[in-house]
């Protein structure tokens, strides 16, 4: 196992057991999200649920996912009566023991929140363990597009997204900062809403950065406690974050007609291995779109993909893209 994917593998550990700690199975519908399932609650209300479910109908053949297929209608109106649906609630539960179905649920986790809080890393240079963790736990409760860490940034006066060392701040600083932030919302939301259970979340984090703990390594036996129980981290279980690749974003039909010279890379991941490059007014055809954010937009081609913009380089369009018809 890389080391890098041991990071990966304990981030997702740590976030499970916040998330419920059943895994794949979980289930729980008493919030906003209607429904909400799996190892890191994907939620009817917000549609994640619903593109897990798809991925699970494209690669199973099972009875279980033909049963579910009859709810396909009712899930893409994000219909509220799937709340009190019993039939709904035990097919997800009995789901959740397929291959399938466990793919479906890493691959949009690694897709919406690894890969996305893997690029706030590296536009600003955070290379920890812990950090990383952070990051990816952040994505996981409040989404991609949080506002923590800039407001970390904003609490030392640097620009958002600038690189750490250079911006005169170190990782150990903006994380530290990071932690608190995110800490000191949970709080007042438990207080506001009086759901004091959300605390622990972010005292597990503030506690982890003031013991020092950046490799992630844990305690003697190499273990971090969520909810008083054990969470291995220094040799965490690699069985079941599986490795599937199922390209995000949408299928499209194009031209990619690179500005300037442009990396492509293997994945829409600008720490991935890189591919081929592109020269100024070099083109090629692109055959899918991505849009992780705002301020980051990858196309697929069959020499890799290829970024139209990024984060690293603020206001910059490396490309014009033209759709065929």
């Amino acid at each position: 196992m890389s080391e890098q994917e041991r990071i990966r593998l304990a981030a997702f550990a740590i976030s499970s057991a916040f998330e419920g700690g059943r895994g794949y199975a979980n289930y729980q519908n008493y919030d906003r999200g209607i429904v909400s399932y799996g190892r890191f609650q994907f939620t009817l209300s917000s549609g994640s649920l619903g593109r897990v479910l798809g991925i699970y109908f494209d690669t199973s053949t099972s009875a279980v996912s033909d049963q579910l297929r009859a709810f396909r209608d009712r899930i893409n109106v994000k219909d509220e009566a799937l709340r009190h649906d019993d039939t709904f609630k035990a097919l997800l539960i009995e789901a959740a023991e397929e291959d399938e179905m466990r793919d479906a649920q890493d691959a949009i986790t690694i897709r919406n929140y690894w890969a996305p809080s893997q690029d706030s890393a590296s536009v600003r240079g955070i290379e920890t363990p812990l950090s990383q963790a952070l990051l990816f736990d952040m994505a996981i409760q409040h989404g991609p597009m949080h506002m923590y860490i800039q407001r970390a940034e904003a609490h030392f006066g640097v620009s958002p997204k600038s690189r750490l060392v250079e911006n005169g701040i170190t990782e150990v600083q903006l994380i530290s900062q990071t932690a608190i932030e995110r800490r000191d919302f949970l709080h007042d939301f438990a207080e506001r809403n009086n759901f004091p259970g959300v605390k622990a979340r972010g005292d597990f984090w503030v506690n982890l950065t003031t013991a020092g703990d950046w490799q992630l390594h844990g305690d003697d036996d190499g273990n971090v406690s969520v909810f008083s129980r054990a969470v291995q981290v220094r040799n965490p279980d690699p069985l079941r974050i599986r490795t599937t690749t199922i390209d995000p974003g949408e299928a499209i039909s194009g031209v990619f007609i690179a500005r300037t010279w442009v990396q492509g890379r293997k994945e829409p991941d600008i720490t991935a291995e890189k591919s081929a490059t592109l020269d100024a007014n070099e083109s090629i055809r692109v055959t899918r779109r991505y849009d992780v954010s705002d301020d980051e937009v990858w196309f697929k081609s069959d020499q890799g993909w290829f970024p139209l913009k990024h984060p690293s380089t603020p206001g910059a369009a490396f490309a014009t893209v033209r759709l065929d018809g």
